[in-house]
């Protein structure tokens, strides 16, 4: 071999089936294949999980005036029950998330989301119940991108939602473009997936970017002057622990208004052929879900 050849996937399509042919040497699993994978004895020696630094959460509309009561919010977060979740969809994908940053970031893992994110039908319901309840005979949309393994996701967090509140809900996929230019022009309809690969290794990068900028700027139509005022705050800061440190206490404020809710931190599982040996995942600088090294790769046949 004189050189490295890249494929591109898009849109739903994944590696796997090259993978699984030889055409390709680096491959992560999608919900789909993910338990065939876990199980095939010859895969085994050639398996890498790390801690993935990306969270996949479920965002509000909040331009929306079904999603304006925060208890409406928070019962939803509570009706998902995210271990059972994780069982459906690969229980080494992910693990259940109570923060809007992991604690594999500078800054994260503050349990911010507490009890709403901890399952709990009956509390849920009647928090439902206090919101005013859910408008009767009416569907709950889920709006996702259409790539295989966030339809399968979003489907098992959906059934959780409906068995916990007797909501009956939609999910509505869209090709990846589409759902971007819609999410980002507010005109959802209801729950959206949303998730996040940092680009730095600071709590600041999961708050800054997803929830800044006011109800025009940010993918929820979300607004806090009180927050605004502590991110500006946080970012004036005289040394960078002063920083981490009123990060979190803007995460706390995010986590009281909720405009979404963490449900995963995700686990990332790669395999490789046996044309390779020192095979490396970055998590954080090598792109969403991390990938190889190439500098560090052996290849051996």
């Amino acid at each position: 071999m004189d050189g490295v050849n890249w494929k591109v996937y898009v849109g739903g399509d994944d590696c796997w089936a090259d993978f699984l042919t030889g055409d390709i040497d680096v491959c992560r699993p999608t919900a789909a294949d993910y338990e065939n994978a876990m199980n095939d004895p010859d895969l085994e020696s050639r398996h890498i999980q790390e801690d993935d630094p990306s969270i996949l959460m479920l965002s509000f509309p909040l331009y929306d005036p079904k999603f304006q009561n925060v208890d409406l919010r928070r019962a939803i977060s509570m009706a998902i029950d995210r271990e059972g979740v994780a069982n459906v969809v690969g229980p080494e994908r992910f693990y259940p998330l109570d923060s809007f940053v992991p604690s594999s970031i500078l800054g994260g893992g503050l349990g911010t989301c507490g009890e709403y994110c901890t399952y709990d039908p009956e509390a849920a319901a009647e928090l439902l119940a206090s919101a005013g309840g859910w408008p009767e005979g009416e569907k709950l949309k889920i709006w996702v991108n259409d790539a295989n393994d966030n339809v399968d996701i979003f489907r098992a967090i959906g059934d959780s939602i409906s068995q916990s509140l007797g909501i009956e809900y939609e999910l509505v996929p869209m090709e990846w473009t589409d759902y971007l230019t819609t999410r980002e022009g507010h005109g959802l309809d209801g729950p959206f997936r949303n998730g996040w690969s940092p680009d730095y290794n600071l709590n600041e990068n999961y708050l800054e970017p997803i929830y800044g900028g006011g109800p025009t700027v940010n993918d929820m139509g979300w607004e806090n002057a009180d927050y605004d005022a502590k991110i500006a705050e946080a970012g004036s800061a005289a040394t960078l622990d002063e920083a981490v440190a009123l990060y979190g206490e803007a995460e706390q404020i995010l986590a009281d208004d909720m405009p979404s809710v963490p449900v995963f931190g995700e686990k990332f599982n790669y395999f490789y052929t046996d044309r390779l040996e020192n095979v490396y995942v970055h998590g954080i600088y090598s792109g969403p879900g991390g990938d190889c090294e190439l500098r560090e790769v052996t290849i051996v046949g």
